[in-house]
């Protein structure tokens, strides 16, 4: 008796495409354990009556060990949202099973696509598999119950807790391989470039067989010293939408902003550097079509607080969490920000405490604090056309360096949107 555990967490679309892969062929008990979805995560668990939905908190780790204390089965099988088990694993993971002697396992990865560095990746993984016996998440790992439970389940660490795991396991018992795939989503490999993808998780599996320290891999994890999140205000009481809706319909005017977002997407991320970029939106807003429109790009995420103020510290907090050197907040409202406005931001904030891009009438659009001071500013009303004022007095009231940018020109009405695409900075 099997219980499949996915852990999630605003993986709707991925989520989507392993349930829908288990209605003609699932196993006797399915265990979804969600860690506060707002993008209709929940209900979608909810809308298959054999799913369990069942609450957590915290790491990728820390959310499947809550799935197998839900659990009532014998043998535990992980799954992450997208990962989808080709048509008749159940039968070979039964037979493995079958004899005592096996305790955990894996299937054999595959990832989807055509791309070269995908094949690779998956010969890789096999060799892994010959040489070392370490599978990994991505296979799909079954381990029985009682033996999970003698180990201490995953580690809490923000990655490689499967890795981790695995060590622990092999120090009891061997892993049984199985020949059936489990096809692995591509998204990650999309987003960060297949060859970039692909090398990273080759150099951060051999240095985690070498010993290294897991601070050091999550450095190598993240690689990018700088990050950009791309602030979506949907519910602000000026936001584009208001802004234009006394003037267009609700449809145009959503149009619009998804316009101005995407060409500010293509603006950050091809910028020196290419900084990692990232959608922050408030909880809200529930995405506002922001997975399907460009979670096939960026990470999109949700910040809390019940100001503005507040979410944007959260932002901000939740990727120098990540160990990220340098982070900026991008307000899509200026289409002429350039790639060398974002590059002289980054660069500006290894000389200074806070750096701040005024809009031609008086708000932020790119603002930039360091670490120490995200809490500073938390109380600044980013609503208004004196948010930059604002910013720049609570930066000389605490003494901090600052630096402000060039003014840009930022999108009011359809007329200055028109305008803007009619001279080249609108491309979508």
């Amino acid at each position: 008796m099997v219980s499949l555990i996915i852990a999630n967490k605003n993986q709707h679309k991925l989520l989507s495409q392993t349930l829908k892969s288990l209605v003609s062929e699932r196993c006797d008990e399915i265990i979804v354990v969600d860690d506060s979805s707002v993008d209709g995560s929940r209900e979608l668990v909810k809308s298959y009556d054999w799913a369990t939905l069942v609450d957590g908190d915290g790491s990728v780790g820390e959310l499947f060990n809550v799935g197998v204390a839900a659990s009532s089965n014998d043998v535990v099988l992980f799954l992450k949202p997208g990962m989808v088990l080709s048509r008749g694993w159940s039968s070979p993971l039964d037979a493995a099973l079958a004899n005592d002697k096996v305790n955990f396992g894996a299937f054999t990865m595959r990832i989807a696509g055509k791309h070269p560095a995908y094949r690779i990746s998956e010969w890789g993984s096999r060799i892994r598999n010959i040489i070392f016996g370490n599978p990994c998440i991505k296979q799909g790992i079954f381990v029985r119950k009682d033996l999970f439970e003698q180990v201490g389940g995953f580690p809490n660490l923000p990655i490689l807790e499967d890795a981790e795991l695995v060590k622990e396991l092999k120090n009891k018992t061997s892993a049984k391989i199985l020949s059936h795939k489990v096809v692995n989503p591509d998204l990650p490999y999309r987003r960060e470039g297949a060859w970039n993808r692909s090398c990273k998780n080759f150099m951060l599996q051999l240095r985690h067989m070498s010993g290294a320290e897991i601070e050091t891999l999550q450095e190598i994890s993240e690689g990018e010293s700088n990050a950009a999140f791309i602030w979506y205000r949907s519910d602000r009481d000026d936001t584009l939408d208001k802004r234009l809706g006394d003037k267009v319909d609700a449809e145009q005017a959503a149009s619009v902003s998804m316009s101005l977002t995407a060409q500010t997407i293509s603006t950050v991320k091809t910028s020196l550097g290419t900084p990692k970029t990232i959608i922050s939106a408030d909880p809200e807003s529930g995405g506002d079509g922001l997975f399907e429109a460009f979670g096939q790009e960026v990470e999109v995420t949700f910040a809390e607080g019940k100001t503005v103020g507040k979410q944007l510290r959260t932002a901000f907090d939740e990727q120098y969490a990540r160990s990220i050197d340098r982070v900026i907040m991008v307000d899509p409202i200026c289409p002429e920000l350039s790639r060398k406005d974002v590059a002289d931001a980054f660069s500006a904030m290894k000389k200074y405490d806070v750096v701040v891009g005024p809009t031609d009438d008086g708000e932020c659009y790119l603002l930039g604090i360091n670490k120490e001071h995200t809490r500073l500013f938390t109380k600044i009303n980013y609503n208004k056309e004196s948010s930059f004022q604002e910013v720049i007095n609570k930066a000389q009231a605490e003494g901090l360096s600052y630096l402000a940018l060039d003014r840009l020109a930022d999108v009011d009405d359809m007329e200055d949107f028109r305008c803007h695409k009619y001279r080249g900075f609108i491309q979508y």
